[in-house]
């Protein structure tokens, strides 16, 4: 007896049913006959006909299984967490030793932000074109960059550089359906996988730097417009940029977009260092693990609280999947057709937010909020693709990709 090789996607239908049930059949069948035969029952046979037949349903179930768990152990956590088992006061604690270790170490010279070394890498479904920070200006020499005048940046988080990261990954699978938009990855060298304290440190640094280069580009073309997306750490260092940017021309970038904001480090910083509503012309904030690795505090024109404020997101166990989700989110509405997945209710406060009793006009969140969204915004979100619930769009296709179409570089 074999197991049938059932969709990977873990869906399964009646006929995967009907085969596997057709497959223990057919085997009771023989065994039956060979006893018969032998005028002796197989009873060892027929358990393990009956074992494997069950080993293989579990197969069936697995990824049923797995979401199902996941999601039992995050509420747990979440009831938890709630409970102030684990309280928010804790966690402020722990940041605030982190900020007393960042200014008491400094960072070593040898992993201190330089700005030689940071680049713009230009991504295109069939090219990456990188150019120094300091040379910015020279990415409108590029034939295909100079076609459009909407520009996105993204920054990652801790232990990740522009090559390896899931963020750019996700982020990037998304935007390159979309080649009206420039789509550049601020490459980091480097400086945020060392140590948290010290990548801290670096965030102000590096956001000084990639205000340069966002200077060098308006003035080239003052009509572009700017777009600064950062996850975790990512998120302050572009909170940096925006406000030196401001110092630097007297003009606010177009958008600023946090998704789930570091806390740790920041949170008793002040509100001049971190990301707020006044450096950007629209700043909105996806809080995907509000109140550990993620900022809880409305910081923005509009925050988004997907599965209010609770600390694990729907289908997550651990801390870091959770700290994702948002990029994840804001990701799958980037897709052409997928922009109205996330459906979000307003909210008059966070307590609100917290029983998840808002029920005032609706706003999108992702790609396509409406730049004149103000307060905190409460919505409901799936446990796998696609996360939204507003999706008319099946899973398989989701997260689909925009592959080359020209010459590959």
């Amino acid at each position: 007896m074999v197991c049938i090789k059932f969709n990977p996607s873990g869906k399964t239908n009646r006929m995967d049913y009907f085969l596997l049930l057709l497959i223990l059949a057919r085997q009771l069948r023989n065994t039956y006959i060979a006893s018969r035969n032998s005028h002796r029952l197989d009873m060892q046979r027929i358990y393990f006909s009956v074992a494997v037949f069950c080993l293989c349903l579990s197969g069936i179930y697995a990824n049923s299984i797995f979401h199902w768990v996941s999601t039992q152990v995050g509420k747990g956590i979440n009831m938890v967490f709630n409970m102030g088992i684990v309280s928010k006061e804790w966690t402020d604690l722990i940041s605030n030793q982190c900020i007393k270790f960042a200014e008491t170490f400094n960072v070593p010279e040898p992993r201190a932000a330089n700005l030689t070394k940071l680049k713009f890498d230009y991504i295109t479904p069939c090219c990456n074109y990188a150019v120094p920070i300091s040379e910015a200006e020279t990415l409108w020499e590029n034939a295909i960059f100079n076609l459009n005048t909407k520009i996105v940046f993204v920054v990652t988080g801790w232990l990740t550089n522009s090559r390896f990261s899931v963020t750019r990954d996700v982020l990037q699978r998304a935007y390159m359906c979309r080649p009206d938009i420039n789509f550049v990855v601020v490459d980091t060298s480097g400086y945020l996988d060392m140590l948290y304290m010290w990548s801290v440190q670096n965030t102000n640094i590096i956001g000084d730097y990639i205000s340069i280069g966002l200077k060098k580009l308006t003035d080239a073309n003052p009509s572009v417009k700017i777009h600064l997306i950062g996850h975790s750490l990512g998120a302050h260092i572009m909170a940096f940029a925006a406000r030196q940017y401001q110092n630097l021309t007297g003009r606010l970038v177009d958008r600023l977009t946090g998704l789930d904001p570091a806390k740790p480090c920041f949170t008793t910083r002040a509100r001049s260092d971190g990301i707020a509503n006044d450096i950007a012309r629209f700043v909105d904030v996806i809080h995907s693990n509000p109140g550990l690795l993620g900022e809880d505090s409305p910081v923005g024109h509009a925050d988004f609280y997907p599965g209010g404020d609770d600390p694990v997101q729907n289908g997550c166990i651990f801390l870091e999947c959770s700290h994702s989700r948002a990029v994840e989110y804001f990701a799958e509405s980037v897709y052409p057709d997928q922009e109205r997945n996330f459906l979000a209710s307003k909210c008059d406060s966070m307590k609100d937010v917290h029983a998840k009793v808002c029920k005032s006009p609706h706003s999108l969140m992702g790609y396509e909020v409406d730049k004149k969204a103000r307060g905190i915004y409460y919505l409901e979100v799936n446990s796998k693709s696609p996360f939204g619930k507003n999706s008319i769009i099946d899973s398989d296709d989701v997260n689909k990709e925009c592959k080359c179409r020209g010459v590959m570089c």
